[in-house]
């Protein structure tokens, strides 16, 4: 609906087969809006500076080696002379992910190289790569509990001859929190959704059960989406533990 262009990049979930033959955004340019471009890596977009010109190139989820092909062709294109940007969604080595350091992917010195600024989508979690030339924007929206506690938002980034500058602005969306003590979170909106994982024996449980029902059902006749989890701690763990210090008490 708004006036300004739009340009939309696509990224694996975006592919319909894990080469990215297609993409499920090129639909846009079926419905008549002249407004909304799918970008890809065939031709950059040029904007003019003041005494510069500022280029978008662009690839789209692919796999690692095609998009190794894709920097190669484009690297031998750009010009020096301009403010390269590249716009890239893909697995960059280093990058984290819920926990999960990437190990398998692009390296990130090799997609930098020759570029003024790389913006990346793929992983969820706000990080920068290849010194600071490198950043996955994150994601503008929690999709799970996975993305729980992560901040969630938008860049709006501006671009003149010499400078480029950031700002970020909040999302406004629900958010995912996960906490595991029976609390409020000051920050939670009345659409988030909310979890409480209890570390608990079976025993325990038992006694504490009833009281997380009851503050989950509190919240959600507030308007929350809220639940909680039992995350087992074993008893015969907690047995072997206290044996084997007796047993080296006793040894000592």
């Amino acid at each position: 609906r708004y006036a300004c262009d739009v340009y939309l990049l696509s990224g694996n979930h975006d592919a319909n087969n894990v080469r990215g033959a297609h993409y499920a955004p090129e639909a846009f340019e079926s419905m008549n809006n002249e407004h909304v471009h799918v970008i890809g890596d065939e031709s950059p977009l040029v904007f003019q500076l003041k005494n510069k010109r500022l280029v978008f190139w662009s690839i789209p989820f692919k796999p690692v080696v095609e998009t190794m092909l894709a920097l190669k062709k484009i690297r031998k294109r750009k010009s020096d002379e301009d403010l390269n940007i590249l716009l890239i969604h893909n697995s960059i080595i280093g990058a984290s992910h819920m926990g999960w350091v990437c190990d398998d992917g692009l390296e990130p010195k090799a997609v930098c190289k020759g570029f003024d600024r790389v913006y990346a989508g793929h992983f969820h979690q706000t990080q920068y790569f290849g010194g600071k030339t490198g950043m996955y924007l994150g994601a503008p929206m929690h999709h799970h509990y996975g993305d729980a506690n992560r901040e969630a938002g938008f860049w709006l980034i501006e671009f003149s001859n010499a400078e480029v500058e950031q700002r970020f602005i909040p999302s406004e969306m629900p958010s995912f929190h996960i906490r595991n003590e029976l609390k409020s979170i000051a920050e939670a909106k009345t659409s988030d959704y909310i979890r409480y994982e209890i570390e608990a024996t079976s025993v325990d449980w038992v006694k504490i059960k009833s009281a997380a029902q009851e503050w989950c059902e509190n919240l959600r006749a507030q308007g929350y989406k809220a639940d909680y989890k039992h995350k087992p701690i074993r008893q015969h763990s907690t047995r072997l533990g206290s044996a084997r210090g007796k047993t080296e008490s006793a040894m000592s």
